[in-house]
């Protein structure tokens, strides 16, 4: 199955390109490597996959419904919040999501127009839908698991601002996995982890049954 297309895409910054005439197609279940030098726009072309960067020329086609999760060299999270709030940041617009659908669900009673229940239950059947698409439900288990298996373990209701660089590259990694995306993008993964996380991530995504994208 197809997850998205790139067709002649292209990256500038004023004057300076980037790179051009650039296509590709991902697929399911495989495995791509983007090897080069630093510079050359690696980590740019990724943000373009995983639609956090717009390009400047080309078509972008990705397949409805496919979940794409990006892992930077460089995490950044807010320094107020906990270990754990950090690690549930990238899904949580989806939980919100969920949690407003419920409460509009639950205030349905004998009074409500019909046209307006089923806007409500489609509402909350789509908001369902997403949550469970990535597990929502065991994501925090799942979450915190990677965390130990990384090397960084509890307590995890201290500041994130208080985690070094290379902890909080093992927090966006833990993240990553907890979602267990369609497209999973890690941009340089090895770079905070001791020989035991090497190996542990290297058994992790031998099994992986979702499609990896690896940048070195």
């Amino acid at each position: 199955m197809r997850l998205l297309t790139l067709e002649n895409i292209a990256l500038s910054y004023g004057s300076d390109e980037l790179f051009s005439g650039l296509s590709l197609t991902i697929e399911s279940s495989r495995r791509y490597a983007l090897i080069g030098p630093n510079g050359v726009g690696k980590s740019t072309l990724a943000r373009i996959i995983a639609a956090r960067l717009e390009p400047t020329e080309g078509i972008c086609r990705r397949e409805t419904g496919v979940h794409i999760t990006y892992v930077p060299q460089v995490p950044l999270y807010d320094e107020d919040l906990s270990v754990l709030d950090a690690l549930n940041s990238p899904w949580e617009p989806l939980h919100s999501n969920l949690r407003e659908a419920e409460d509009q669900l639950s205030r349905i009673d004998d009074g409500t127009e019909p046209g307006e229940m089923e806007r409500i239950m489609a509402g909350y059947q789509k908001a369902r839908d997403a949550w469970d698409a990535i597990g929502g439900d065991h994501l925090v288990e799942r979450g915190k698991g990677y965390l130990e298996a990384l090397g960084l373990p509890g307590p995890y209701d201290r500041s994130a601002g208080s985690l070094s660089g290379g902890e909080t590259g093992l927090l966006a990694l833990a993240s990553a996995l907890a979602e267990e995306p369609d497209l999973l993008i890690l941009d340089e993964p090895g770079n905070h982890l001791d020989f035991e996380g090497l190996a542990w991530l290297e058994a992790f995504l031998l099994r992986y049954k979702g499609t990896l994208l690896i940048i070195s």
